[in-house]
């Protein structure tokens, strides 16, 4: 089993600290991800690049740490290269399916009855996800979610065996208070959750949220996920973003 190696690093040459949306970049250089099965070929944008099989990128980590965004870019360059992608955000299917306006509260780890509705917008999501791949003429799909949990996670990654697609995790990671806050008031402040909130209330109540995610966060691990392809996105303040890459 691999340990993680070190694939890129950008350089920061603002004086000013960028925000959380501009410092979470990642490329991925020619990689074989699963020999036979999965591959990006290292072509020009004119000579689109391919994948050989179904592909599900699982996004994990805290809020506020710039999984949507890098869904979306992600999503977009991929389809720009001439593969099909779509993003699944499941926090869209939560708003669709218990409403938008939900406190800290909903996402408390002890709050059961919101553990299993969080659990069957997750699955619904999920299901779409292997609807577009293995039905509609999707290639890549990103599952674009907390995923703070072993459980969540292996849930995630049996259905998508079970459906012959493979699995691809990306984990953000920033420990930055002072970045947090800032993406905090930026973004999630103006999202549908907070819609007519006071601004200091609902950076109360989402900074609440991620104190009850962070009390059952498990990060990859080399050994306990090891059978799936992990990156890791940390953005650092030394002048650069370093991303590592583990695998079998």
């Amino acid at each position: 089993m691999a340990t993680p190696v070190l694939t890129s690093s950008t350089s920061v040459t603002s004086d000013s600290r960028p925000s959380i949306r501009t410092k979470f970049y990642t490329r991925l250089s020619e990689k074989s991800l699963d020999e036979n099965e999965i591959s990006f070929s290292d072509t020009s944008p004119s000579c689109p690049q391919y994948i050989q099989s179904k592909l599900c990128i699982v996004t994990v980590g805290l809020p506020a740490r710039g999984k949507t965004y890098v869904s979306m870019k992600l999503a977009r360059y991929l389809r720009w290269i001439g593969i099909n992608t779509k993003v699944f955000n499941v926090g869209n299917y939560r708003r669709k399916n218990v409403g938008a306006r939900q406190s800290h509260k909903f996402f408390d780890p002890n709050n059961k009855d919101a553990i299993e509705q969080r659990k069957r917008c997750a699955t619904e999501a999920l299901k779409d996800v292997i609807k577009y791949l293995n039905v509609e003429e999707g290639q890549v799909a990103v599952f674009d979610a907390t995923n703070t949990t072993r459980e969540r996670r292996d849930m995630v990654a049996q259905e998508c065996h079970r459906n012959l697609i493979k699995v691809f995790y990306i984990e953000l990671v920033c420990n930055d208070d002072d970045l947090i806050s800032e993406n905090i008031k930026e973004v999630k402040i103006n999202s549908p959750d907070y819609q007519g909130i006071d601004q200091e209330e609902a950076v109360q109540d989402f900074s609440k949220r991620i104190k009850s995610y962070t009390t059952i966060y498990e990060p990859l691990d080399l050994q306990y996920d090891r059978y799936h392809v992990m990156v890791w996105c940390v953005p650092v303040y030394c002048g650069h973003l370093e991303t590592a890459v583990g695998s079998n």
